[in-house]
């Protein structure tokens, strides 16, 4: 399961970045559910997936994430630049939670298409982290 701590950690990780707020609609930014009212763009933790990947000598869980990146720009390039800054921020800088390590983190892919009804287009970026406790 995803702890509180690491999902804090995450969070922080994400809030604490003036590039990426900066893409944000004023008042939006990453959040943990599909925000009320729509301010685009905007991003959320659509997922989290955990799977034990403890041994006899060392215990850890395996974390694949999905977070949902929504514009209403005129093409996907605005989806994909924060995609791409969430991105660098959970898999290639160096962060930790207060009582797990993030041991990897490795990048499994994004996907974007248009959502007609809704008239935004859309990225889906998944990311894996696998963490042991401190």
């Amino acid at each position: 399961m995803l702890t509180n701590d690491v999902h804090e950690a995450i969070f922080a990780q994400l809030k604490n970045d003036a590039v990426l707020t900066a893409f944000m609609a004023p008042g939006s930014g990453v959040v943990d559910a599909v925000p009320k009212p729509r301010n685009f763009p905007f991003a959320f933790l659509a997922s989290a997936e955990s799977t034990d990947r403890s041994s006899d000598i060392f215990s850890g869980q395996a974390h694949n994430v999905l977070f949902e990146v929504w514009s209403r720009a005129a093409n996907r390039s605005e989806c994909l630049n924060i995609a791409e800054r969430i991105e660098t921020l959970l898999v290639e800088d160096s962060w930790d939670a207060q009582d797990t390590h993030v041991t990897t983190r490795s990048p499994l892919g994004c996907v974007t298409f248009h959502d007609r009804q809704s008239r935004a287009f859309v990225a889906r970026l998944r990311v894996r982290l696998t963490t042991e406790p401190k």
